[in-house]
């Protein structure tokens, strides 16, 4: 999420062996040393709903924020960490195409993270009124 105190902050965290490992206590080296590391403990479709265990979260949104849903396409090799303020922050305006900022993403993404499958969807979320321009007399 990217709040209008221009931070990036994770909220969710990956459904993967490496992942759950890590948070069993193990070391995250030793954790993605696993040949199984990145193998998806959970992922809507190729299972039955019985073996879906989703984690649900209540956030207090006190200021304007731009919800990011993505696959790891986009996340890896902190790609979002060292771009977020160009590619991220100027979407929190009203003004801003999300469309265009999804398309400038996925751009990104296959620039940096290409080898990799690409899902992402945006969501502002806006707590203050736009503002009306002043008119001048």
């Amino acid at each position: 999420a990217l709040s209008l105190v221009c931070e990036l902050e994770q909220i969710t965290i990956d459904h993967e062996v490496g992942q759950r490992e890590i948070q069993h206590g193990v070391d995250p080296e030793l954790a993605y040393s696993r040949p199984d590391a990145y193998q998806l403990t959970q992922a809507l479709g190729p299972r039955s709903e019985q073996f879906l265990n989703p984690d649900v979260q209540f956030i207090d949104i006190a200021e304007d924020t731009i919800f990011l849903l993505c696959s790891d396409g986009l996340s890896d090799n902190d790609l979002l960490e060292n771009y977020w303020q160009t590619h991220l922050a100027p979407l929190l305006s009203s003004r801003a195409s999300l469309d265009q900022g999804l398309v400038n993403l996925i751009e990104l993404a296959n620039e940096h993270n290409g080898h990799d499958n690409i899902t992402l969807i945006l969501v502002r979320v806006k707590v203050r009124p736009n503002l009306a321009q002043p008119t001048l007399n």
